[in-house]
């Protein structure tokens, strides 16, 4: 049998093993799945409104730090007794630390957290049917990191800094269970209209996905900076009102699209429960398959194809390097890797964990 017969059939295969019943939309859910997709085209899942939604989720967290960072960075230099406006010639420490180092302090240890984790989040995912539950503790972790996270002050700031490495570890393992859906979110469809209309909807679904969600970042710095002028809230005090009500807007829509619960308000389109992919190899275990499986594709891509090896090593170090150095000063520090700058470390997770296929075939969105 040819290769690409082969191949074939293992991605019919595939989207066989992936393909679902899903239940029929309410009322509510129509409604939403109107504004949130694609005009008189509809999608092909159930999930997909629940994909765009959760990336609606991330652009308000992304944007919520750039209100909290400037806010941490006024308190941090005001407990170090230093003048807020003239920070590069202060020589005041608080907790060993010069105030703009707290967030590269806190960037740091949520690298090194998510460098050791990832891995077993991504075997957890892969190899047990425990997806959906990931994704429910993490969504509920950032709301709930979120919403604490508006009690910011010259008492608790250093908390609401350490609280933060809790919410990059729960942004990052979030979106690795939330990629983990893209790939099935047309399999269905795949196997009614083949594999050509399937790639075409997910080009569709990634467009619109990145489309609400910058979206979303750009509603959120007008809504929070535009409450915090209206009333006379100044740096702290912005910053936690965004908080607040990013962290009940995301809690609800997180509630909508992971629980089951949310069928009451005749809602359909939230992320359902899969089982395990595939069984973790003979001789390994949770902890040490994901490990071996990033390793094993890097020295696939490092014999058969040196220039993406090179191209994925660049983009691993300019990831970090971007993401540790910044421009404190502006007020803009972003601690979660933003995708118009690098590669997110959950997309990157993904691309290292994918078995090498010498195939075009392997080379299309999956």
């Amino acid at each position: 049998m040819a290769a690409s017969d082969r191949t074939g059939e293992a991605h019919a295969g595939a989207a066989k093993h992936f393909a679902i019943d899903e239940p029929t939309p309410g009322c509510c859910g129509t409604l939403c799945a109107c504004c949130c997709g694609k005009g008189g085209f509809k999608y092909d899942s159930m999930e997909t409104v629940a994909y765009l939604l959760d990336g609606v989720c991330s652009g308000a967290i992304i944007m919520s730090n750039i209100f909290l960072s400037s806010a941490v960075l006024d308190l941090a230099a005001k407990a170090a007794g230093c003048d807020t406006d003239d920070l590069q010639n202060c020589k005041g420490r608080v907790y060993g630390m010069r105030p703009e180092d707290i967030y590269s302090a806190t960037a740091s240890v949520a690298g090194l957290v998510m460098a050791i984790m990832l891995p077993l989040i991504g075997a957890i995912i892969d190899h047990t049917d425990k997806r959906m539950q990931i994704g429910q503790v993490t969504a509920f972790s950032m709301g709930v990191v979120t919403l604490a996270q508006a009690c910011v002050s010259h008492d608790t700031w250093f908390l609401v800094t350490c609280l933060q490495v809790v919410s990059i570890c729960a942004y990052t393992f979030h979106n690795l269970a939330q990629l983990a859906y893209l790939p099935e979110l047309t399999a269905n469809l795949e196997q009614k209209e083949g594999v050509e209309a399937a790639d075409k909807e997910r080009n569709v679904i990634n467009s619109q996905g990145t489309f609400w969600m910058f979206a979303t970042e750009v509603v959120t710095i007008i809504v929070v900076y535009g409450v915090g002028t209206v009333v006379g809230a100044g740096n702290v005090d912005t910053a936690a009102i965004g908080q607040a009500m990013i962290g009940v807007f995301i809690l609800f829509v997180y509630w909508l699209i992971w629980s089951a619960k949310s069928d009451a308000l005749g809602w359909r389109h939230r992320f359902l429960a899969r089982g395990k992919l595939k069984d973790v190899p003979e001789g390994q275990s949770l902890v040490t398959t994901g490990f071996r499986q990033i390793a094993s594709t890097l020295c696939g891509l490092k014999a058969k194809y040196p220039y993406v090896f090179l191209l994925l090593i660049g983009v691993m170090v300019g990831n970090e390097w971007s993401t540790l150095h910044w421009n404190v000063q502006t007020g803009a520090a972003q601690i979660i890797p933003r995708a118009t700058h690098d590669l997110p470390p959950p997309i990157m997770y993904r691309l290292l964990t994918r078995p090498l296929v010498h195939s075009r075939q392997s080379l299309s969105p999956t």
